[in-house]
């Protein structure tokens, strides 16, 4: 019977006047009601029982009661039963009462009657059921109801979901909408955990939203508002389900959403990489580019995504985009005739260490523009606890530079919601020490939630709803479950399955319920880890759907439809693997969210996983990397997986890899590498190389030569852009030492001048540099004696003079490839030069011009002129001059494609000519993008120099002393994280000047952390 039964009986209150005013309420509320009297809990709902039963038997009953009066008496006289129940304080029944009460035909033979009369007139078996376990409140019943709030539970539940609760479920079919326990139950029992993440969310919300709406701008309120909610516990505690409902809830409210679930098998940055490229792929997917008319485009946010754009094109150059075309090729994707000018240059390596710094600013600005518009931002970051190669603290860094200095006016919000296994992260891992200096900063609010285990209570209510059943009918079914799964989500989830798979509950046609016998149930034996009762689960299954999810489970969480379905036309197995996929997806053991299928849980992936012998498991890991590698081509995503397949087949060595294999499997991961190296995963690069090596045999460089040049040239290159000296040292000693010709030597020439130079060894970077340019036909004189540096001075004076704009832009392009080399060895000695022997610049700057004009123009070039510049201002005090070709220099980098790294090499000559000719206050004006560009560029001591020059100049022009001293700290802050230890200290001379001049005591310079930069900054002033 549907629920417009009660409706009807509610109408019809003409027949039952006395019952027109009654209002069921909870326990607690008629406590209040009472004054805190005592209730007599079992009297209330015996009580409520019998005026249920004369509502539902339209009064058919009230000869169970053996009742000669009126109907309005008697329900007037259960009302008021009800009331003296709740004010008064019965005394304790004697034992003659208590016989009386057990054998009174009201209990137990009254609700077998009432059930049989209510069933008769078609009332639905719910109803039945709680009007009779309400009247057997007196009884010592497994299934008597004493409680009222558990009978508000099962009214509301009828209410909320009649379907499953309150209509008739007599034929199976009808209980077919039940499948069994789903990821969304691991929310049961986290209202607490929701509450404070939504509430999180609705700050930001309201930060980013309001201020949008209404378009004031409060002065007030920070510029940039950050939340970040951690949630810490053991595998399976329900972490990822929480994260991914805040997630749907931020999607269906437009947010910005960027999701990083990390990995064992990927890096960090690879991870966050692909987050990036995720956003802008479904961006794309909203707003198509061939779509002429926005007809079909959501205005806001076609706005939005303009806004970003503009912001990330802003503060790249060209050079910039094609990094970000190998990073985030989806980003590239929107604009298919913005073509990257200067393809060819790729990851800075000017700097050794500066590839790993450009990568990191290039996240920043990606970061930053996203989080800029006026939408909030959601950050996911999922099992953080495999988060190993600094993401963590490069977050912090953004968060802590964003919240310091405002670049971008608008108001924004960015709202980080993490989860990392807490048994799995120790107090001393760096993760967690990024937390506590997170929690400890005041730039925003830092929030740890420990997701603990389920209650036996919170085990009850998720059994009975999902059972449709009342919450007293599986108290006994939830202790046993809460006993020997110790009330962690996905291991109730799992054994709940299991007692279903294994006909332990079962719905039963004669009593229209699900049914189990709990001594059975109690019978299972299962061991303490949730992996050995997936085991046991699992081999239970069909075999070709266990070996398609076996295969699968070799590729780690997740596998797209393209590589699926090159391993299918490489006929790995002989059957449709997808098939086999599609009755995972419906056993709950696989989802699929577009192209990608992914395991519902880590656990259920590393248990197949296991499952798989040792020795059959690197066979086929050699044999799905095999067929993935034929079919790869020019693809480098393919290429990496079936790169990533054969190393893990060979990580117990490669006797399985005949001579022929190791070598074709060694070419393929230096493939892999450069590819990486271009996408900027230089983590995973070096494993590659890594795996590379060791396929190699002891003597490679007799055998395979030009293999081994190839790998340790890449072992190099990486070494220089990650700022590994010690590995870099020992590629270079190898190359140099097999190399059989100079040209074979070259890059590794080249590479350890820039090594010499990281180790402030400049004579020696002088001579190595000099050796290359005299093989390639630019020869030097070794002794400079006064009258040829005078004659190079004056060379420079006669050139300078006709240097202007035009006649630069009218050359044509350098094409000679020895020479564009040379202008390059050119351009790192003149740096080198001005260190350490500045006698040679004006021979170098002389050398530059000419190539220029004899064979075209280059970046260098500009290196070329500006360095004839400084040394004009230098030795001739020319400013004049110094200025125009200084000013000539600034059009032509920010024309070129390849200006921030032309910008931030060119720093020091550049600010010195303004110096002296500028007002400050122009000066200032310029300082911010030479500093942005500088670390864009990898150039972090170009950018800490840019950042020390503005200090000093806003103090010059009188600037507000405190906000003088505020970028001060913020410097030496960014010095240290950099450790550029001469700015730090000239710094903090700085500081404090600002402070003296406050009238404070120089001792409030952070004494303890700089006191020996002070020292010596003390002893050198001495």
């Amino acid at each position: 019977m549907s629920l417009s039964l009660l409706k009807t009986f509610r109408q019809k209150n003409e027949a039952i006047p006395s019952i027109k005013g009654v209002k069921l309420q909870s326990k607690a509320s008629l406590s209040v009601a009472a004054n805190s009297a005592p209730i007599d809990s079992k009297e209330v709902c015996a009580a409520l029982g019998t005026i249920l039963l004369e509502i539902f038997s339209r009064g058919s009953c009230r000869s169970l009661e053996g009742s000669t009066c009126s109907k309005e008496r008697e329900i007037s006289s259960w009302i008021q039963n009800i009331h003296l129940a709740v004010v008064s304080k019965p005394p304790p029944p004697s034992p003659a009462e208590k016989r009386k009460v057990s054998s009174s035909p009201v209990n137990g033979s009254s609700s077998s009657k009432a059930n049989k009369t209510l069933l008769d007139s078609g009332m639905p078996l719910s109803i039945c059921r709680l009007v009779c376990d309400l009247m057997d409140a007196r009884e010592i019943s497994d299934n008597a109801l004493t409680s009222i709030d558990e009978a508000i539970w099962d009214l509301s539940k009828m209410k909320e979901y009649p379907d499953c609760f309150l209509f008739d479920r007599t034929y199976p079919q009808n209980a077919l909408p039940f499948h069994g326990f789903e990821g969304s139950d691991l929310l049961f029992g986290r209202d607490n955990e929701m509450n404070t993440l939504m509430k999180a969310k609705r700050l930001i919300s309201n930060h980013v939203m309001g201020n949008a709406i209404t378009g004031l701008k409060d002065d007030t309120m920070p510029t940039f508002v950050y939340q970040t909610v951690v949630l810490s516990g053991y595998a399976g505690s329900g972490k990822t389900s929480l994260l991914s409902s805040v997630e749907h809830v931020c999607r269906q409210e437009h947010w910005f959403v960027l999701s990083c679930k990390f990995c064992k098998q990927n890096s960090s940055f690879g991870v966050m990489a692909k987050a990036f490229d995720e956003f802008f792929g479904k961006l794309a997917e909203m707003l198509p580019v061939n779509v002429d008319d926005g007809s079909n485009v959501d205005p806001a946010m076609k706005k939005s995504f303009d806004q970003v754009c503009d912001s990330i094109f802003g503060a790249i150059d060209s050079c910039g985009l094609s990094q970000l075309e190998d990073i985030v090729p989806n980003f590239c994707k929107l604009f298919p005739l913005k073509e990257p000018s200067g393809k060819h240059l790729r990851t800075s390596t000017e700097r050794v260490g500066s590839g790993g710094n450009r990568r990191m600013q290039l996240f920043h600005v990606l970061l930053r523009s996203i989080s800029s518009v006026d939408r909030p931002v959601l950050l996911l970051l999922d099992d953080m606890q495999w988060e190993g190669s600094g993401m963590m603290e490069w977050l912090r860094d953004f968060l802590n530079e964003t919240s310091g200095i405002s670049h971008i006016k608008r108001h924004r919000g960015l709202l980080i919601v993490g989860s990392y296994r807490s048994n799995e992260v120790s107090d001393g891992d760096p993760l967690a020490e990024t937390f506590r200096d997170m929690e400890q900063s005041r730039k925003g609010a830092f929030t740890e939630l420990r997701i603990g285990c389920l209650s036996r209570d919170i085990i009850t209510e998720l059994i009975a709803t999902k059972l449709c059943l009342p919450k007293r009918y599986t108290q006994q079914l939830a202790k046993v479950v809460h006993n020997k799964t110790r009330g962690n989500p996905f291991f109730v989830q799992q054994f709940l399955k299991s007692i279903i798979q294994n006909k332990l509950l079962s719905f039963s046609v004669k009593q229209r319920r699900w049914t189990w016998d709990t001594d059975i149930v109690d019978m299972q034996i299962i061991s303490d880890e949730v992996a050995e009762l997936l085991t046991t689960t699992f081999c239970q299954m069909p075999k070709q759907l266990m070996k398609s999810l076996q295969v699968i489970s070799c590729f780690g969480s997740q596998i797209d439809d393209t590589t699926i379905e090159l391993l299918m036309s490489q006929q790995l197995l002989p059957f449709n693997v997808k098939n086999e996929l599609s009755h995972a997806i419906k056993e709950g053991l696989i989802e699929k969210a577009g192209p990608l299928y992914q395991f519902t849980h880590d656990l259920i992936q590393t248990t197949i996983y296991k499952l798989i012998p040792a020795q059959s498991c690197r066979l086929l890991h050699k044999t799905i990397g095999s067929k993935l590698l034929a079919s790869a081509g020019d693809n480098s995503v393919v290429l990496q997986i079936a790169v990533y397949q054969i190393n893990i087949s060979c990580e117990d060595g490669a006797d399985i890899l005949s001579q022929d294999e190791r070598t074709q499997f060694a070419e393929a991961n230096v493939a892999a590498a450069n590819f990486a190296i271009r996408a900027s995963s230089f983590e995973q690069s070096l494993s590659y190389i890594n795996a590379a090596m060791q396929l190699l045999e002891t003597s490679h460089w007799k055998t395979h030569y030009m293999l081994s040049l190839e790998l340790y040239n890449a072992l190099a290159s990486l070494s220089c852009i990650r700022g590994d000296i010690n590995t870099m040292s020992h590629s270079l000693d190898e190359i140099i030492t097999n190399a059989k010709s100079f040209d074979d030597k070259f890059i590794a020439s080249g590479l350890l001048t820039k090594l010499l130079a990281a180790r402030s060894e400049y004579k020696e970077a002088i001579h190595n540099c000099l050796e290359i340019l005299k093989y390639l036909g630019e020869a030097f004189p070794q002794d400079i004696d006064n009258v040829l540096f005078e004659k190079e001075v004056l060379s420079i004076e006669d050139t300078v003079q006709k240097i202007t704009y035009e006649k630069v832009k009218a050359y044509p392009p350098m094409t000679d490839k020895t020479k564009l080399n040379a202008m390059k060895f050119l351009s790192m000695l003149s740096k080198y030069s001005g260190i350490s022997n500045p006698m040679l610049l004006p021979f170098l700057s002389v050398r530059m011009m000419k190539l220029t004009n004899q064979y075209g123009f280059c970046d260098e070039s500009i290196v070329g002129f500006a360095m004839a510049g400084y040394v004009l201002f230098i030795f001739r005090d020319c400013a004049h001059e110094a200025y125009q070709v200084a000013n000539v220099c600034k059009r032509l980098i920010n024309e070129n494609p390849n200006m921030h790294a032309l910008r931030s090499k060119l720093c020091r000559e550049l600010l010195i000519t303004s110096n002296f000719t500028e007002p400050l206050q122009s000066l200032i004006g310029s300082l911010p993008s030479l500093y942005e560009s500088s670390l864009l560029a990898g150039n972090v001591e170009s950018a800490m120099e840019c950042f020390h020059h503005y200090c000093v100049a806003r103090l010059y022009i009188g600037a507000d002393l405190e906000s003088v001293a505020k970028h001060c700290e913020m410097c030496i802050e960014q010095s240290r994280k950099y450790q550029q230890e001469t700015t730090e200290i000239i710094i903090i001379s700085t500081l404090r000047a600002c402070r003296y001049l406050l009238g404070e005591s120089n001792g409030n310079v952070d004494a303890e952390s700089t006191g020996e930069q002070i020292a010596i900054e003390n002893s050198a002033s001495d």
